[in-house]
């Protein structure tokens, strides 16, 4: 009977280890980023036995966000939360195979001959769009697409080269200014 309860108390005490440290864990990963108190009540309160890997912070048009990483059934899912505790968007890894049919044809009809490679879902409020990693030959690039199909943001990879072209020509510009400078101090 003795070594019974003993084992109980042992297999108790295991838990309860394992329970602080996930704990400690939590507290670790608020502290490398000064969260408010706000941030961490509300996402206690709405998911109390979800454990947080990480928290960042971004700003964001003027404001700071907090994004706090979680894994769960080994997918990552992050919820990004306002100074004041609200609640933002969440962002759910999810497989390429759940994609909605509609998702998928309209990427396939924007551009042909692409392989989707990893997709994550955003929910925020009552609006769920997707976040698509594409790939189309050597390219690689993410699209924004609407739960309808719409494609809400242009890949990144026209977006960059459209900078460029306008970067090239400031850069002459800069260049021509130095000489006129030059000139006017001769």
């Amino acid at each position: 009977m003795r070594s019974v309860a003993g084992l109980t108390l042992m297999v108790v005490a295991v838990l309860l280890c394992g329970a602080l440290a996930v704990v400690a864990e939590e507290e670790e990963a608020a502290k490398k980023v000064d969260v408010p108190a706000k941030v961490m009540e509300a996402f206690k309160a709405s998911f109390p036995d979800v454990v947080i890997s990480s928290v960042d912070s971004e700003v964001k048009d003027g404001k700071t966000l907090y994004e706090i990483e979680t894994v769960q059934d080994s997918a990552e899912v992050d919820y990004v939360y306002a100074e004041d505790g609200t609640l933002i968007q969440i962002e759910e890894e999810i497989s390429v195979e759940s994609l909605p049919e509609i998702v998928v044809t309209a990427i396939k009809a924007a551009h042909e001959g692409c392989e989707i490679d990893e997709a994550e879902k955003i929910t925020r409020g009552e609006t769920v769009e997707y976040e698509v990693a594409v790939e189309v030959g050597e390219d690689e690039f993410e699209l924004l697409v609407a739960s309808d199909g719409t494609i809400l943001q242009p890949d990144e990879a026209e977006a960059d080269d459209d900078a460029d072209e306008e970067h090239e020509g400031d850069d002459d510009d800069e260049d021509d200014d130095d000489e006129d400078d030059d000139e006017d101090d001769e």
